[in-house]
């Protein structure tokens, strides 16, 4: 014996319709100062943390972050410039456990190519 969706659904909706509607409890009600919804404005942040770029950040400030070591600190200077801070753990320069605890400090800024200063110079005519 086969059903109906339609009518099955039809029957279930007018079962819900014929229910009395629910009192609102006073937990719920709207004008209740209980429940405050919070908004941007009045979520509040942290302190802005300055970022340490390793880029260019001397020995003294990579210590500072947790987890550097002065052998660290070192690897970190003698193999810069870094594309992406990322790159601390493909080129193995921390281990994977330091970097969690820091890739929230630092950043990796590049710097200003001289490829990017002469491209914008009209090109010369190639000599024969």
């Amino acid at each position: 014996m086969g059903f109906c969706l339609c009518t099955n659904l039809a029957m279930a909706y007018e079962h819900v319709a014929d229910r009395p509607a629910q009192p609102i409890s006073k937990a719920s009600a709207p004008g209740n100062k209980t429940q405050i919804k919070q908004s941007p404005a009045n979520v509040k942040t942290g302190p802005k943390v300055k970022l340490v770029d390793i880029n260019t950040a001397n020995k003294s400030a990579l210590l500072k972050l947790p987890g550097i070591t002065d052998i660290d600190a070192d690897k970190i200077m003698a193999n810069r410039p870094y594309g992406s801070k990322a790159w601390l753990v493909t080129n193995k320069i921390v281990d994977t456990t330091t970097y969690a605890g820091i890739r929230t400090l630092i950043e990796a800024k590049q710097a200003l190519k001289a490829s990017a200063q002469t491209a914008s110079t009209p090109n010369q005519p190639a000599k024969k």
